[in-house]
């Protein structure tokens, strides 16, 4: 399960594939865990 999650990434970060996840995506799931933590 996390190999293959870590070989995705490493595909995604050597441009080898297309990322699972826009950036758009990435910056709301942050953004919500920021404020349901009280910290944004």
């Amino acid at each position: 399960r996390y190999v293959a999650s870590l070989e995705a990434f490493i595909k995604d970060i050597r441009g080898e594939k297309k990322p699972d996840r826009s950036l758009e995506h990435e910056l709301l799931v942050q953004e919500t865990l920021l404020r349901a933590t009280g910290r944004h």
